[in-house]
């Protein structure tokens, strides 16, 4: 949510709260004004709209379109607004917007948002009470409504289909939705069904759900399940992911090119164990995202690790062939930093260090060029490539970052009483504590869920 990835368009959000885009803009999804394709990083522009202090927190991009939350709760769309999917209301003529415009919410809804995600033709938010809604396509029932009529505006999901439970955190895949309650980490999916991605085990034979239904069996046979609950999950155009709060990665769904992880290609109809910290060591892991064909696994250590279709990953020589089990990246790709969250595009990927630096790979959806990728000419990145602070107006990117523990400890000992009125110390100057402090400028809001924190860039100590 820091960083996120639509079919072929890249969006990025800055420790100053500044949102950034690159990729292809036939659409208008760049958000720029324009519907040039664009092959650099380009700040959006949000002038007028934003109120003073108001910043942009967290972003999502679509097939076609994106969004955004501010730090205030506004949400903003742009790009194709087909099934309106951008939440504009049947009185708006306009079938494409190039620039944010800022999203209707029903009168009854006073709550702020907190979170959106889009899917390929439907939007989500999340509001501070817990409360879900949606909005564009619903044919599949990927809007959770109980029908399977399309929404120009947004519309709740009943609180009762959840058990009355808050949501503390939300994730759209092509035409599926899911959800994770605050308390104590319940997880619910809906929608689109044909692969088993819902993870619900087609007991009734149905291709698409138009509810919230808790998956079969979950965590019912897994030895760490006793007190386990679910942190994060993502979808892509068939598949699940899940990560419980042990540190284990569960799948379901389509396993074409192996992008589960499951060391096989069959379709797993219920969700199915990938692995904890026997595979990918120390607590194991800490999120995973998915693209079409391919999922990036990031380890709470830090470590990288991929699977799925080969030429949708793009990132290890020597790996040519389709992963069918998770591959560790060597860290060396990101200069030893390792990485502190990661997206996944259709078919290109990038992953952000500690640092607050980018880096990109993988191969443009359908074409000869890699604009997606913030480069222009190229038809695929196998290493990947750094965007740094230059990319983005001197800015590192990440929303949120702890401040070390070393510089807590600079600002005690410059600071403290009993060294003394003439130590030099106690007139510490401004500047340089300013330029120690400068990442933390933004801090979710009490409540926001673990997995939302994460997404931001943040790990916890």
């Amino acid at each position: 949510m820091a960083v996120s990835m639509g079919r072929d368009s890249s969006y990025v959000v800055t420790n100053e709260g500044n949102l950034y885009s690159f990729g292809n803009n036939a659409c208008g999804q760049m958000g720029l004004r324009h519907w040039r394709e664009q092959t650099e990083p380009e700040q959006i522009n949000f002038t007028a709209l934003l109120a003073p202090g108001e910043t942009i927190s967290m972003v999502s991009g679509g097939y076609r379109h994106a969004a955004c939350v501010t730090t205030q709760g506004s949400v903003f769309t742009w790009g194709h607004n087909t099934f309106g999917v951008l939440g504009m209301g049947c009185a708006i003529p306009m079938s494409a917007v190039s620039a944010p415009f800022k999203m209707y919410t029903p009168l009854q809804i006073q709550s702020r948002a907190v979170q959106v995600a889009c899917g390929t033709s439907f939007t989500l938010v999340l509001t501070e009470a817990g409360q879900v809604l949606g909005c564009g396509r619903g044919d599949r029932g990927q809007l959770g409504h109980g029908d399977r009529l399309h929404c120009h505006v947004l519309f709740p999901i009943d609180k009762a289909l959840f058990g009355g439970r808050e949501i503390g955190m939300i994730a759209a895949g092509n035409a599926h939705s899911m959800a994770i309650s605050r308390e104590p980490g319940m997880f619910w999916t809906w929608g689109e069904d044909e692969f088993g991605q819902l993870g619900h085990g087609n007991l009734h034979e149905k291709t698409s759900v138009s509810t919230p239904t808790p998956p079969a069996n979950f965590l019912d046979n897994s030895p760490e399940a006793v007190g386990d609950s679910v942190v994060s999950m993502d979808g892509g155009e068939d598949f699940t992911v899940v990560v419980t709060a042990g540190g284990v990665l569960w799948s379901c769904g389509s396993g074409s090119y192996g992008k589960t992880g499951l060391g096989t290609t069959n379709q797993q109809n219920s969700l199915q164990r990938v692995g904890g910290p026997e595979i990918f060591g120390g607590k194991g892991v800490r999120m995973a995202t998915c693209g079409n064909l391919h999922t990036l696994i990031v380890a709470w250590d830090n470590s990288l690790w991929i699977c799925g279709h080969a030429n949708s990953s793009l990132m290890i020589s020597q790996h040519f062939a389709d992963m069918l089990r998770p591959h560790r990246v060597d860290d060396e790709v990101f200069l030893g930093g390792g990485v502190l969250v990661a997206a996944a595009g259709a078919t290109h990927s990038c992953a952000v260090t500690p640092a607050g630096v980018l880096y990109t790979w993988g191969r443009r959806y359908n074409s000869e060029d890699s604009a997606g990728l913030g480069f222009a000419g190229v038809r695929s990145l196998v290493t990947p490539r750094a965007h740094d602070a230059g990319s983005f107006g001197g800015s590192r990117v990440g929303r949120w970052h702890d401040v070390s523990r070393e510089r807590v400890l600079a600002l005690a000992m410059a600071t403290h009483r009993r060294l003394g009125a003439s130590s030099a110390a106690c007139e510490f100057p401004e500047g340089p504590m300013l330029d120690m402090f400068e990442d933390m400028r933004y801090e979710p809001r009490v409540g926001t869920s673990q997995g939302i924190r994460d997404l931001l860039g943040r790990v916890r100590l």
